[in-house]
């Protein structure tokens, strides 16, 4: 096991919630804004460092937050990204019971065969007008444009997955990677529309997570999806892991390889050699469009 993982998995094993010197807890040491654009409330992070910084937009689960994985988005400014997440029409973390799944769904997630293109085009029309009101404000022009994803997580996931062309009348060219955190494909598992996307895309997932199964399964979203495209599938993780109510390791391995990820497609960087072998908390992983750099 590479040195620095296994520090990781002996710091919390053994000193378990105890300050451990040398394994740190993802940083948080980017603060963050909440911002107008378009008329939509948007949590930004934004990095400290100098040059071109690709954006990232980051869209959330059913009834989340744009601030409801900030270890992730902390850690991919603190990589050098700009992050906005938008607060979607379905969110309900105003509401005294912020952050829980209460609400009900426009249509049932056990229906996949009943969504279409119309399915949560909120989404899709919050995307393109924060892509396109932030591009034309000077305040951040100077951001790569050139280079921007896009990830989400869950219902976000299904969001990406669209934008990135699952269903076509959503695509916007201008989104260059897609990282899918446990997303609701079934959708498009069902009307075979993921071989439509045509950026890289990384998928992650978990064995104790409902929607796992759709995406690492044979003929799952992984499967269906034209390459580039590379899968970590995380042992005993549920559909939480991805959340700031996560176990702290997965939050370090998710950070790890969503980082790598976009700093492979957008900033040209090679992946890290650690993470191209898997270790007690990876199940799974097909790397197979980012082999190392020689």
């Amino acid at each position: 096991m590479p040195m620095i993982r296994g520090l990781r998995l002996f710091c919390l094993l053994a000193i378990s919630f105890l300050a451990c010197t040398g394994a740190s807890s993802p940083a948080l040491a980017v603060t963050m804004e909440t911002i107008q654009v378009a008329g939509i409330e948007v949590d930004a992070w934004m990095p400290r460092v100098a040059g071109k910084t690709p954006p990232i937009i980051f869209s959330h689960g059913f009834n989340g937050c744009g601030a409801s994985q900030q270890f992730l988005t902390n850690a991919l400014a603190n990589a050098g990204y700009a992050v906005f997440a938008p607060v979607h029409q379905d969110s309900r973390c105003n509401q005294a019971n912020q952050g829980a799944i209460t609400g009900q769904p426009k249509i049932s997630f056990f229906s996949p065969e009943a969504w279409s293109d119309q399915s949560y085009v909120d989404r899709r029309d919050d995307i393109k007008k924060i892509i396109d009101a932030l591009e034309a404000d000077p305040r951040y022009q100077s951001l790569d444009w050139d280079h921007l994803g896009m990830a989400g997580h869950s219902l976000g996931g299904y969001t990406a997955l669209a934008m990135a062309g699952a269903w076509p009348s959503w695509k916007d060219k201008r989104i260059k990677a897609v990282l899918a955190l446990s997303p609701y494909a079934k959708p498009f598992l069902t009307q075979h529309t993921l071989a439509l996307v045509d950026v890289p895309v990384m998928y992650q997932c978990g064995t104790a997570d409902w929607l796992g199964k759709d995406t690492s399964m044979k003929n799952g979203a992984y499967d269906q999806t034209t390459a580039p495209k590379s899968l970590v599938e995380f042992g005993n993780a549920n559909h939480v892991v991805w959340t700031d109510n996560g176990i702290d390791y997965y939050k370090f391995e998710i950070s790890d390889y969503s980082v790598a990820f976009f700093d492979y497609y957008l900033k040209n960087k090679p992946i890290p050699n650690e993470l191209t072998q898997k270790d007690v908390w990876v199940s799974d992983l097909r790397l197979d469009a980012m082999a190392p750099k020689k």
